[in-house]
């Protein structure tokens, strides 16, 4: 069971832009629907809903969560082999493959387009992704692609 809207909902559309796989659905301004087969409780739309008026497939109230505090995929650079299924499975293009795909590994340059739905650590069959709290003020993509490229990884010059 997905997570649903309760009676507070007030159609904002905060949700809509940010859930993963388009789920949620209605009219501005008129209490909004989830589709029970498109979603992958993620918990997204209770995270950003301004007015709390998410519930989850238990019935609880979802809690707001600012962005900031919000998690995020973090990769271990010596587990993950590069074989992008995170970034594939990314809705939103959150992360690179730095080296090629089997050759290089994994990296989150985009960490302000992240909603955080854990895809990306759902689907990686290493165990290298995991979701954790970023300090987006201190994230820097560059830093990260530094770090790739210590481990001999450079970015596609295409």
């Amino acid at each position: 069971m997905p997570h649903q809207f309760n009676s507070r909902c007030d159609g904002c559309s905060a949700c809509v832009r940010q859930c993963p796989t388009k789920a949620i659905y209605g009219e501005f301004k008129v209490r909004y629907r989830i589709d029970a087969a498109q979603c992958i409780d993620c918990g997204v739309c209770g995270e950003i809903c301004p007015i709390e008026a998410v519930v989850d497939q238990y019935g609880r109230l979802a809690q707001r969560v600012p962005r900031n505090l919000r998690t995020r995929p973090t990769i271990d650079l010596d587990v993950c082999n590069g074989c992008a299924l995170c970034v594939d499975y990314c809705p939103f293009d959150c992360l690179t493959v730095v080296g090629g795909t089997h050759s290089g590994i994994c990296v989150l340059t985009e960490p302000h387009a992240c909603t955080s739905c854990g895809e990306c650590a759902d689907i990686c069959l290493k165990g290298a992704v995991r979701m954790t709290k970023h300090d987006l003020q201190q994230h820097d993509p560059a830093e990260k692609l530094a770090e790739a490229e210590a481990y001999g990884c450079y970015l596609d010059s295409d």
